[in-house]
């Protein structure tokens, strides 16, 4: 392995937004529109940061996967449940680093005494995703079609569960 996974810092916003451009610009996976600039991106670790992980994989100097956890919804009944987001450079697709980024997130918010469950929510069909998400142990749950119009096209968007812990 030629890399290695760490907390992300404020000089990764400009390889996170390189990445994540790519994504918003070119596939419906995100139903962001218009991609954040590299403040946008320093703003939201900072946020992040103070309550959930945000980690990047690191390789040749460089991030080439980011992942993160954020509030499920706003309300204070859903704060155990996290959702995660996961974005790899689309150069480097098909080759581990989804899911060693997510599996070492997975592994935090076990060990965070607060987190229960973990959501994640995958435009569909996005395959590779869905395989990865349910070869990680997380269980389709739900299915919303027609959520989400990008590119001219109605999307549907599935969730997948994720249990942290066992419920008390």
């Amino acid at each position: 392995m030629d890399y290695f996974i760490r907390p992300a810092r404020m000089e990764d916003a400009k390889d996170i937004s390189e990445i994540y451009r790519y994504y918003v610009e070119n596939t419906a996976i995100t139903f962001d529109t218009v991609a954040p600039t590299e403040n946008n991106i320093r703003e939201r670790i900072i946020e992040i940061q103070s309550s959930y992980p945000y980690l990047v994989i690191e390789e040749a100097g460089r991030v080439t996967a980011f992942a993160y956890a954020h509030a499920y919804k706003q309300k204070a009944a859903y704060d155990p449940t996290v959702e995660l987001t996961v974005y790899t450079d689309h150069t480097f697709l098909g080759k581990g680093r989804g899911r060693a980024i997510i599996s070492a997130l997975l592994d935090e918010l076990k060990n965070d005494p607060r987190r229960y469950t973990a959501i994640a929510d995958i435009t569909s069909p996005n395959e590779r995703s869905e395989k990865m998400f349910l070869s990680l142990g997380f269980q389709k749950v739900s299915e919303f079609k027609f959520v989400g119009y990008k590119f001219g096209q109605w999307q549907t968007v599935c969730d997948y569960i994720y249990p942290l812990k066992p419920y008390e």
